[in-house]
């Protein structure tokens, strides 16, 4: 196969079309026929030596981490997508170490799901109501906007801006974007409502959007980690407190998961963690513009 390589970082970049050996997906992964790419900011920000400290694995390294093709094979696990599915994605250009075009199959999406991806809906009345009794008065749930689509590097959830969440299409029932959430999920859900709780109330550095993305590419999924052998409700709090945007989230949907379905009482141990989120005033949500579709 031929794919368009750089051998160096370098300004200007030294592009060639080369051959390289046809990959073969591995365990979740599947490989696309691109149809169409194009070259993301990113990319020839990273060819020229930018972000050369965030950049994982070694060269040669293709450019395009934006595209649109057919999966014309899939590794052992996948489901969602198979051979002959039109789809586009986005490959995350600081970890992939090029010259493939093998990828997780969680980060495309397929082109019959696209009106969903870019149509969000409002909060239906159950998860409504379930967001009501974890946040109180803090949050303008009118606000709210889901959809279906996940996050571009394949997570199971994103909150991108104002009070927007995408969740990937198996967290809904039937897998579709229009039905409910699936009640196990609901602490994804939580999860992902407290980084609107955390834009309202200024609960970030730089921002959620940007913290995320620079905790992201540095920590991965370490971080999500805090100290859970914590049981006392203050050093709790405190540890919340002191959290990243992605400890809060992960608190607050581990307090979340303690209950759902669940005959046992919620986990005495974040009691102040739940006290302090529901008891924020939402006077700052009018800082907030209502999401891209809705009123």
């Amino acid at each position: 196969m031929r794919a368009l390589c750089y051998q160096t970082f370098a300004d200007p970049v030294d592009l060639r079309v080369e051959d390289v050996p046809a990959p073969v997906p591995a365990a979740e992964e599947v490989l696309v026929r691109i149809h169409a790419a194009s070259v993301n900011p990113v990319d020839w920000k990273i060819a020229t030596g930018g972000f050369r400290l965030l950049v994982r694995g070694g060269l040669p390294r293709t450019m395009g981490s934006d595209f649109a093709g057919e999966v014309i094979a899939t590794g052992a696990g996948v489901t969602r997508l198979a051979p002959g599915d039109r789809v586009f994605g986005f490959v995350d250009p600081f970890t992939r170490a090029g010259g493939t075009l093998c990828c997780m199959a969680s980060h495309f999406h397929p082109l019959r799901s696209v009106s969903a991806f870019f149509r969000p809906r409002p909060l239906l009345d159950v998860e409504r109501a379930f967001l009501a009794q974890e946040f109180g008065e803090s949050l303008d749930l009118s606000r709210f906007a889901l959809a279906g689509g996940g996050h571009p590097l394949g997570r199971i959830g994103w909150q991108p801006l104002a009070a927007r969440i995408q969740l990937a299409d198996a967290c809904f029932e039937q897998d579709d974007p229009e039905q409910p959430v699936r009640e196990r999920l609901w602490p994804v859900l939580a999860h992902e409502a407290l980084h609107v709780w955390q834009r309202v109330h200024r609960h970030h550095r730089l921002g959620v959007s940007v913290d995320g993305l620079m905790l992201g590419m540095l920590h991965g999924r370490a971080a999500y980690a805090y100290d859970t052998q914590l049981t006392d409700p203050a050093a709790v709090l405190a540890c919340f407190l002191a959290g990243n945007i992605e400890q809060q989230g992960q608190m607050f949907e581990d307090y979340v998961r303690s209950n759902v379905r669940s005959a046992r009482a919620r986990d005495p141990k974040f009691a102040q963690v739940a006290s302090y989120v529901r008891e924020r005033s939402r006077a700052l949500g009018d800082l907030l513009r209502p999401p891209h579709g809705l009123g």
